[in-house]
């Protein structure tokens, strides 16, 4: 584009309309301010102004007209794209309507070229044939309003990098890309993928407030070393595929009904709460080596299929802290897969927990034999942890023998 305006954020030459002359910026990078580009509503939602929204679209969809043409040519050879740096306001309204076209509302916008009007057949198969051939990265951008990406089936990589959501975010049920967020912000609304099926990869890092209730993922599902502040909901979701959970911090993790299919790993996890696997199942090997759970861990209602390690699993990093656990079951399955590994160390010390938890259900009154012998062992040896106690009572009962004895030996008349 000619005009001589020079962009102070990506050094682009624009034209003189795409450019905010006060902040030296291109309509994408510019400050989106208020009273300028949207007002308040009387509701707190921002009232748009659609001459400068289109103008901000048409900008983009000029640029993506051209790389449209080059592929027509067959000279589109480098299909990796990326908007740094952009501010986004709102998403356009539906396009207007077309002859070509029987229902509009199948249709989406905003990263369409409109050179696929000049060729109908493409243009009833995909508006948005080009953005969705494209690998696409959104690096520090900020999105305004409620960025809908439910129209667009991206068939290869969508990256969001150190992007801002003021209004939540919106991905098609059909992506065949592999999704990935880095070092994002949802803020105004949560991340939520309700229901919906992803049959690519999707992967997350450092995001906040998500939800994945009643939702599947078909490939690898890779959230790791991310900080949830909010509630994480996986209720009712199923992961096909290989799942990462590693060194992620949840401050309210929700899995309900939840079933992974594939190796999960829960490693070095914390979890800042209670975690309730309550009616989860774990198909394949599940790994919680070094996770932290600083309220109380409950299996009870967990299925698991094949092999789980729960090693050095503690309730505080720092200290590694012996883990709470809910009820006396979830220490007998943390320590069944502790002996099925040979950890004999391990195993004792939940054997040590189980009983702690059934020294609670255990009544004088219902089971009184019961109730004595536990109380024995626990005393004798605090339930085989405590060595020194063994010792102590050996060496006790044994000067009280030698006592005994000897008072029978000075005064044989007692006996």
């Amino acid at each position: 584009m000619n005009g001589g305006f020079i962009c102070s954020v990506c050094d682009e030459e624009v034209d003189e309309k795409y450019f905010d002359i006060e902040q030296k910026r291109c309509i994408l990078h510019c400050e989106k301010k208020e009273n300028d580009w949207y007002v308040i509503s009387s509701n707190g939602e921002k009232d748009w102004n659609e001459k400068k929204v289109d103008k901000f679209w048409k900008y983009i969809q000029d640029e993506l007209d051209s790389l449209y043409k080059l592929d027509l040519l067959g000279d589109l050879y480098d299909f990796n794209h990326s908007y740094e740096g952009v501010i986004f306001p709102a998403f356009q309204k539906e396009v207007e309507y077309n002859p070509y076209v029987d229902n509009i509302e199948d249709l989406g916008t905003n990263f369409y070229s409109y050179g696929v009007f000049e060729t109908p057949q493409d243009y009833i198969e995909d508006i948005n044939k080009i953005i969705n051939k494209l690998s696409i990265k959104f690096i520090s951008c900020t999105f305004l309003d409620f960025a809908n990406f439910k129209k667009y089936h991206f068939k290869r990589e969508i990256v969001f990098d150190k992007c801002k959501f003021k209004n939540g975010i919106a991905l098609s049920t059909m992506n065949e890309s592999k999704v990935k967020f880095t070092h994002c912000g949802f803020f105004n609304k949560k991340l939520n993928f309700n229901q919906s099926i992803f049959e690519s990869s999707i992967e997350f890092d450092n995001c906040k407030d998500i939800d994945f209730s009643e939702s599947e993922f078909h490939k690898e599902f890779i959230f790791k070393n991310c900080s949830v502040r909010g509630k994480a909901n996986f209720y009712n979701t199923n992961f096909k595929g290989f799942a990462d959970f590693t060194g992620t911090k949840f401050q309210n993790a929700h899995f309900e009904k939840a079933h992974f299919e594939d190796i999960v790993i829960f490693a070095e996890a914390t979890f800042e709460s209670d975690l309730d696997f309550k009616n989860t199942k774990f198909t394949d090997k599940a790994i919680f080596r070094d996770t932290t759970v600083e309220g109380q861990l409950n299996l009870r209602e967990a299925v698991f299929k094949d092999e789980a390690d729960f090693l050095d699993i503690n309730s505080n990093k720092k200290n590694r802290q012996m883990i709470s656990v809910a009820n006396r079951e979830t220490a007998r399955i943390i320590k069944n897969f502790h002996d099925q590994a040979n950890n004999i160390i391990e195993a004792n010390r939940f054997y040590a927990l189980e009983m702690q938890e059934y020294e609670k259900e255990l009544s004088f009154k219902d089971r009184p034999l019961d109730w004595i012998v536990f109380k024995i062992h626990a005393v004798t040896s605090d339930h085989s942890q405590n060595w020194i106690l063994p010792l102590f009572w050996i060496i006790f009962l044994t000067f009280v023998y030698l006592i005994i004895d000897n008072l029978y030996n000075e005064f044989p008349h007692i006996k």
